[in-house]
């Protein structure tokens, strides 16, 4: 999501697009596997986004050259045998492709469910009614409380931190050989939210939103993880990419 040039970078990031790296944002989807289960941390931008730069939502340019179905497919995994889907908060550019995922169980944090279902959105900038019209209809949809161990054994928690917006999570993933990784969702979006010490203005609640990046910084450090902000094109190009992998 190219954002160069943006007339609103300033007025929703709290600083000017020239005061980040790359103004640009990348929206990865993350398989964990585990044993014989797995789960897909949030669905990005939609498969059908055109692979060339191209007008997108609010002003933005878009482009998707590699599309997810194909990435699954090339490591021999069908969507259908997804367990679990989990989002870190219910805006368009997270659920893209939670249509693949309409069998997995579905975990969303149920303040989230609330704030996106809601009939006032008109200052949650965002939100798909769209979308959560037909994540109603599913009987697979579960609304969680606070923190969540998807598999029960540890190895991978879901970390409530509002903020960004009333039900945003974060997922903490303890690989085996490469040690812990904190996903970040939008609890943090560029580096330099960090660097700066500033808040998206879009945020919901920004001493919330304070108080959830404290929380993030303080996981990676007691785990001596790694803190993958999962927006920032910095990063995303310094990881490893399916059909490589982290054990």
């Amino acid at each position: 999501m190219d954002m160069s040039g943006w007339p609103y970078f300033e007025e929703m990031y709290g600083v000017q697009h020239n005061a980040v790296e790359i103004p640009a944002q990348a929206n990865p989807c993350f398989l964990v596997v585990n044993g014989d289960k797995s789960l897909i941390w949030d669905g990005g931008f939609p498969d059908y986004t055109p692979a060339s730069p191209s007008p997108g939502p609010h002003g933005v340019i878009v482009s998707m050259p590699v599309k997810l179905n194909d990435q699954l497919a090339e490591i021999g995994i069908s969507p259908r045998e997804i367990d679990y889907f989990a989002v870190s908060h219910l805006h368009f550019d997270h659920l893209g492709n939670w249509s693949y995922f309409k069998t997995s169980e579905i975990i969303v944090q149920e303040l989230e469910w609330e704030a996106a279902t809601s009939k006032n959105l008109e200052n949650q900038i965002g939100y798909d009614s769209s979308i959560t019209a037909n994540l109603a209809d599913l009987d697979n949809l579960q609304l969680i409380n606070g923190d969540y161990d998807v598999f029960g054994d540890g190895s991978v928690m879901l970390i409530y931190a509002p903020g960004h917006t009333n039900g945003s999570q974060f997922i903490v993933v303890k690989l085996r050989d490469f040690g812990p990784v904190i996903i970040s969702g939008d609890v943090i979006h560029f580096r330099e939210e960090l660097e700066h010490g500033v808040v998206p203005n879009f945020n919901i609640d920004a001493e919330e939103s304070k108080r959830s990046i404290q929380k993030i910084v303080e996981y990676a450090e007691k785990l001596d993880g790694k803190l993958w902000i999962q927006h920032d094109p910095v990063q995303h190009k310094q990881r490893m990419i399916s059909p490589q992998f982290y054990q």
